[in-house]
């Protein structure tokens, strides 16, 4: 086990202990059981999340008709490519459940950008201006 997974372990069992505690259920199976079998069998491991990082990334340069470098370039760029990787970092966020300082570093911005341009998809979503169909 690496220590990356025995980390996600300890966190994952101190938040179970915090609701058992919080809500006062009784569980015959201990927390670390539960956090040890989350983390193992429901997280994606490292080469999976890098797979469907690169599938978001292809489908939704595709989609856009933009290009990575266009994604990661520093400046602004057109709508289109804003939009794109707007919707790549809400995608890595949902999706993936990457925290908002990871996508950012995916995307080339820093975490504030990502977590506004995880809103502006979600506003879009909400309005119907945008529905998301991706194959993952």
């Amino acid at each position: 086990m690496t220590s990356e997974t025995g980390r996600k372990i300890k966190e994952y069992k101190q938040l179970i202990d915090f609701i058992h505690t919080r809500f006062g259920i009784d569980n015959f199976i201990s927390s670390e059981e539960m956090a040890r079998e989350f983390v193992l069998t429901k997280l994606p491991d490292e080469e999976n999340i890098e797979s469907s990082i690169e599938k978001i990334f292809v489908s939704t340069c595709d989609k856009y008709s933009v290009t990575r470098k266009e994604i990661l370039a520093e400046t602004k760029g057109n709508r289109m490519i804003t939009e794109a990787r707007q919707m790549i970092t809400f995608l890595l966020m949902t999706r993936l459940g990457l925290s908002s300082t990871t996508a950012a570093k995916k995307v080339n911005r820093d975490h504030t950008t990502a977590l506004h341009s995880k809103r502006q998809i979600e506003d879009r979503i909400s309005t119907n201006q945008l529905l998301v169909k991706f194959p993952f």
